[in-house]
């Protein structure tokens, strides 16, 4: 009796194991379907819908860090920082020797401005074995980190590297230019823009990208061509029409400055750098410095430091609104 008993037992255990691990399977399977989707979708640019479909993908296999990693990101990219350090940190909880997962949050780091914290986690993922990519995203985050501590000569440094095995890095040739530009190679700063301009021809958010480095670099004529290049693919686009407008202030042609200004903030009337350049505008013509105190202060709370890292609005703040 005790025998056949124990057998009953082990026989139902052992189905129960296998009905588990075969719930188990289509849960995986359902989980990587939900996740090609959430790629998609992202793909598509349809960010609502690939964060569901991210969600779903971890609601069906909650110990896989890919997924997490993958929501993070798009978060991060979003500026939605709370949600996105709460999957990264989960990512490098599931694999923490895994120097993906360390990477995304040297970049979190690096994209609130932290490069010390970030630092410590590119160290995490070189110690780590790296694949010869990830080496290079590991350079290219370490002279991210360099920037924003203002150790240009560092920063170009790792770029170089960086940029020596993902040539095809759009973000990197852009700050390699900035970088180059603050040490006082403009020369070599426009040879990195021209790179960037042949990695991705015919693409107006290039166009838009290059005529706003441009003119941080200070080559204006150079940033109104390439501005009004973007403006090609669409007369409206509030971007670029900002990065025209400044080039024209620049140009002390204040009357078209102004024009472009208005058409980008009628356009997009939370746009931070148009607000700033309609207040320069406003400054250097009208002397209404009331107008011009509103506009920087709009700027400032639709995100100005967020996105820019030169301290102009607050200077000017300081100089004409205090």
């Amino acid at each position: 009796m005790t025998k056949n008993f124990s057998l009953a037992v082990f026989i139902t255990l052992v189905a129960s194991f296998a009905l588990t691990e075969s719930t188990s399977a289509q849960n995986n399977e359902e989980a990587m379907r939900l996740y090609g989707e959430a790629r998609k979708a992202e793909k598509e640019q349809n960010w609502s819908k690939a964060e569901s479909l991210y969600g779903k993908a971890i609601s069906a296999d909650p110990g896989n860090a890919l997924f997490y990693h993958s929501r993070g990101t798009l978060n991060l990219l979003l500026g939605r920082d709370r949600r996105a350090i709460t999957d990264i940190n989960e990512a490098v909880k599931l694999e923490p020797k895994n120097p993906k997962m360390h990477l995304l949050k040297a970049q979190y780091f690096n994209y609130n401005k932290l490069p010390d914290s970030a630092l410590i986690y590119i160290q995490n993922a070189e110690a780590l074995e790296m694949t010869a990519k990830q080496v290079a995203e590991a350079q290219i985050a370490r002279g991210d980190a360099f920037r924003l501590l203002r150790d240009f000569q560092r920063s170009a440094e790792n770029y170089e590297k960086g940029l020596a095995k993902d040539t095809a890095n759009a973000e990197a040739l852009e700050n390699m230019a900035l970088v180059l530009y603050e040490m006082g190679d403009t020369k070599q700063a426009a040879h990195y823009l021209q790179m960037l301009l042949a990695l991705n021809p015919y693409i107006m958010d290039t166009y838009i990208n290059v005529g706003y480095i441009y003119a941080r670099i200070g080559m204006f004529l150079e940033s109104l061509s390439y501005s009004d290049e973007a403006l090609k693919y669409d007369p409206q686009q509030p971007i670029a029409l900002a990065n025209k407008a400044y080039a024209l202030f620049k140009l002390e042609d204040y009357d078209e400055a102004l024009k472009t200004v208005n058409r980008s903030i009628q356009n997009m009337p939370a746009n931070p750098f148009a607000l700033k350049v309609r207040a320069l505008v406003t400054i250097a013509t009208e002397g209404r410095i009331k107008r011009a105190c509103n506009d920087l202060k709009k700027s400032l709370k639709y995100g100005y430091n967020e996105l820019y890292d030169d301290g102009e609005v607050d200077s000017l703040i300081e100089t004409h609104c205090n």
